[in-house]
């Protein structure tokens, strides 16, 4: 079986990568986007079984980027990672998701994302390529 891959979204690079270690240490295949758009392009190229992403971007938010993911995939696992915007996350962020206050534990992410991933299964929303590329062309 093929490992779960996971978008991480975060203008950041420091946290970018901190989260992509962490991840792989705990056996996910990861993708990284720099930002909103970036991260849409990223959906339309590959599978993608979960998005971690930061909320305040430049372009694209995070809650905008999720919304967008989510009219493709409605069940896609959504994690938001912010350091000042969790106040929102009721009511701006996606129908369950988690929001996660930076700073954080990697341990936390881990088990917040294997938590949701075992909510869901992959094979209940596949990305249809169709949809992928009209994603890619908002972006």
């Amino acid at each position: 079986m093929d490992k779960q891959r996971i978008l991480v979204v975060d203008d950041e690079l420091l946290i970018a990568v901190f989260l992509e270690e962490t991840l792989l240490d705990a056996g996910y295949d990861v993708t990284i986007a720099t930002g909103g758009e970036g991260a849409l392009r990223a959906i339309a190229a590959q599978r993608c079984d979960a998005i971690i992403t930061d909320i305040r971007m430049p372009g694209m938010n995070g809650w905008d980027l999720a919304n967008r993911a989510r009219l493709d995939n409605e069940h896609l696992p959504v994690i938001y990672v912010s350091g000042d915007s969790a106040s929102d996350w009721v009511s701006r962020g996606v129908s369950g998701s988690v929001m996660i206050a930076k700073p954080f534990e990697g341990k936390t992410l881990v088990d917040a994302l294997a938590d949701l991933l075992s909510r869901v299964s992959v094979d209940s929303f596949p990305m249809h390529k169709r949809h992928a590329e009209g994603l890619a062309a908002q972006a």
